[in-house]
Order: C-alpha cells, then sequence, then structure tokens
C-alpha cells in the first residue's frame, strides 16, 4: 500500500528499480496493478497474499507471468492481520479508500464478484476485497495446487523455522524467505536474523533470503 507514502506508489519505486537494477517485490496489497508496473520494465517478482477465492489467486499468478515477472512469492504468515492496537485506535484501514485494491479493481474474476464497478461503488467494492482477505484454511498442500497453476519459480515468505522451511520444500517450492512481517503479525516473534541462523544450518543447499 506505496500510495500511503508517496503519489507514486509502487510505480513510483518501480521506476527506481528500472534505474538501479534492483530488483523490487510487488504486493497483491497494491495501488498500482501488475501491469502498471511491468510497464516500468523494472526487475520484479509477484507477492501472493492467498486470499480465499481460489480464482482471483490464479488470475493474479496468471497476470503477473503474462506480464514478464520474475517468479511467485507466496506471504504464508498473514492468513488474517494481526492485533495492530494503533491500527484500531486510529480506525485507520486505507484499503477502505481504494489504496491497496489496485490488483484487485484490475482483475476480471473480481470485478466479475460485483454488482457494480469500484468507481460507481468504492465503498462494496474495498468490503468485498476485504472479505477475500482471511484465509485460515490455507495449508502446505495448497502450494501442490499452486505449483501447478504456473512454470515461475516459487518462494515462500515468512518462514521462521527449520522445520518449515523442510516442508516448504518438500512442497516444490523453489527458495524461502525468512521474515517475521516487520513484527506486525506475531507480537513478541522470532527475529528474522536469529530465525535465518536455523534455517540456513537446515537447508545448506537451498536458496535463502532474509526480509
Amino acid at each position: 500500500v506505496l500510495s500511503i507514502a508517496h503519489e507514486e506508489a509502487e510505480v513510483g519505486v518501480a521506476r527506481a528499480s528500472a534505474s538501479s537494477r534492483v530488483p523490487m517485490l510487488l504486493s497483491s496489497a497494491a495501488t498500482h496493478s501488475i501491469e502498471q508496473v511491468a510497464d516500468t520494465n523494472a526487475p520484479r517478482w509477484f507477492q501472493l497474499y492467498w486470499v480465499n477465492d481460489r480464482e482471483i489467486c490464479e488470475s493474479f499468478v496468471r497476470r503477473a507471468e503474462e506480464a514478464g515477472y520474475g517468479a511467485i512469492v507466496v506471504t504464508l504468515d498473514t492468513l488474517t492481520l494481526g492485533w495492530r492496537p494503533r491500527d484500531l485506535r486510529q480506525a485507520y484501514l486505507p484499503f477502505i479508500k481504494g489504496e491497496g485494491c489496485g490488483q484487485y479493481f484490475s482483475d476480471p474474476v473480481f470485478l466479475s464478484r460485483l454488482d457494480k464497478p469500484p468507481e460507481d461503488d468504492l465503498l462494496t467494492a474495498a468490503a468485498t476485497m476485504l472479505a477475500t482477505f482471511p484465509n485460515l484454511g490455507l495449508t502446505w498442500n495448497d502450494l501442490d495446487w499452486l505449483r501447478g497453476q504456473t512454470s515461475l519459480p516459487i518462494l515462500v515468505k515468512g518462514v521462521l523455522t527449520a522445520d518449515d522451511a523442510q516442508i516448504a520444500l518438500e512442497h516444490g517450492v523453489d527458495g524461502v524467505i525468512v521474515s517475521n512481517h516487520g513484527g506486525r503479525q506475531v507480537d513478541g516473534a522470532v527475529a528474522a536474523l536469529d530465525a535465518l541462523i536455523e534455517v540456513r544450518d537446515a537447508l545448506p543447499d537451498a536458496v535463502v533470503l532474509m526480509d
């Protein structure tokens, strides 16, 4: 939701990425679409927040592949939002204003779920998007399905233990990203740097990154 920080949002980051040749990771929760970011020719991966509508996920992945993204990165640690007291106190939810909804509002599958386009009924479109977000039923076996949907490399983000990293590789992923989601998902979570040591030792031959 980079539009909360700068008016150029993800496109601005993509232009900087294209200029510096430093890859960027475009989120499902972005104000600019997969295709808009691809137009910058930035080196890029796509980060999939796996919502509870599998057809939307499939559409996102297909769009990313068609738009030349280099990999799919699946976020594992945000099946539902963590308890964020500051956001609750401020009644802060930028999605209600359409910020961070760009992938959805440009997606044909998502748009087919609406009676009116987002420009005619923003609140309902945003609420429909938010309703897809909690996905507490997601399991490791879902990665097997995803592997069958794309020829792109698949990485998983949010790994904090060696056991989870090994299970991920058993389900055909190409790499793991050690991350605690900036500490915003589980209060008191292990530091990513500490978890990196455990994961690196358990998977000496695997691709391991840290966020």
